[in-house]
This record gives structure tokens, C-alpha cells and sequence, in this order.
């Protein structure tokens, strides 16, 4: 957050009006400020739209959330109906040079993918999400499989978000290979 609250003047200006701005300018309303709610688009909702495209409805960001209590009190407070996803809509599809595909991966980019979670090595400064998906994964897998799920998920690209954030589960040990790591922390569990 950039500058403090007087709480004795109670104006505030939001910026952005996507999730976040909202969501910020709802609580704040609800504490008694007056709230100016500023963005630069025609709409709100940020990096969330939905698109009807020839191959059906494309999601730009995440499309569903986890309904925790604090998110359904919430919903219940917006009068917003909680809609639950669709057991049928299990088709997923990444667009890969103007293609619908199921896994937008090729034969050689996957065998790719393999070899490098078994013998790339984890370094101190795999920090973001693009630094991870590069060393352990490559970039195709970093275009078209981790890119889309940050997006639809965190609403980041990967170098916009770290390992820790996103997937802290996932970061490997320095020296250590992200097939290695998974495999042992599943030794771990049993």
C-alpha cells in the first residue's frame, strides 16, 4: 500500500479497480471512508474477463476459487451467488499457434520437460516462477503449461511471482533436482 490512512480525514483514493482495488474499497467503505475508486479501463474486474472464442468461452485470469468460510461470508455480504463449477466442464484447452489443445506440449518438448526435472539442478537463485519453469521444466513448458496456470490462478506472469509464493512445495534445495525433491518429500509423507 502506498501512503497511510488518516483516519481522521476518512477520504481515500483506491487505484485499480480490479479484485484487489474492490476489494479494498468494499472494507474500507464498510469502516466508514468515503471511497474514490479510480481505473484506467472501461470496466472493472482487472485481469478477469471471460471471452467467447470459435472453440467456446476463454477464461483471461482465474475463473473459480476456493469457497473458504471468509470467502462465502463475503460473497453472502456482496449479495454474490456462489455457483459451483460445472462436474461436465472438465475440458481444459491451452491455444497453441491458433490451436485448441489438450496438453499444448510436443512429443520432444515433453521428453524435454523430463529430462530436465531429473538432472537440472536447483540453484539459490531460482527465485521467480520464470526462473524455476526455465531450469527445471524449459521454456515451452514455461509458455504453455505454467504460464496459463499462473494467469488463471495467481493472476501473474511467471516473472511477476516467486516460487514461494506460488508453489513453495515445488522449490528444490540448491543442488537438488525437482524430480529428486518430489520424490522425496513424497518418501517423506509415507
Amino acid at each position: 500500500m502506498i501512503g497511510q490512512l488518516n483516519h481522521k480525514h476518512r477520504d481515500v483514493t483506491v487505484v485499480g479497480a480490479g479484485i484487489a482495488g474492490l476489494l479494498a474499497a468494499h472494507r474500507l467503505d464498510g469502516q466508514g471512508f468515503k471511497v474514490t475508486l479510480l481505473e484506467a479501463r472501461d470496466r472493472a474486474g482487472g485481469l478477469i474477463s471471460t471471452a467467447q472464442t470459435p472453440y467456446g468461452i476463454s477464461e483471461a485470469a482465474a475463473h473459480s476459487f476456493l469457497a473458504t468460510a471468509p470467502v462465502q461470508q463475503l460473497c453472502a455480504e456482496l449479495h454474490v451467488p456462489l455457483v459451483a463449477v460445472n462436474p461436465g466442464g472438465r475440458a481444459r484447452f491451452v491455444l497453441r499457434n491458433g490451436r485448441a489443445r489438450r496438453f499444448p506440449l510436443s512429443i520432444g518438448e515433453t521428453a524435454g520437460v523430463f529430462r530436465r526435472a531429473i538432472f537440472a539442478r536447483a540453484t539459490a537463485s531460482d527465485l521467480t516462477m520464470e526462473d524455476w519453469a526455465l531450469r527445471h521444466l524449459g521454456p515451452a513448458a514455461r509458455d504453455y503449461l505454467i504460464s496459463p496456470f499462473l494467469l488463471g490462478i495467481h493472476a501473474a506472469s511467471p516473472d511477476e511471482i516467486s516460487v514461494e509464493a506460488a508453489f513453495p512445495a515445488l522449490k528444490p534445495a540448491a543442488g537438488q533436482t525437482l524430480a529428486g525433491s518430489v520424490l522425496w518429500r513424497r518418501g517423506q509423507k509415507k
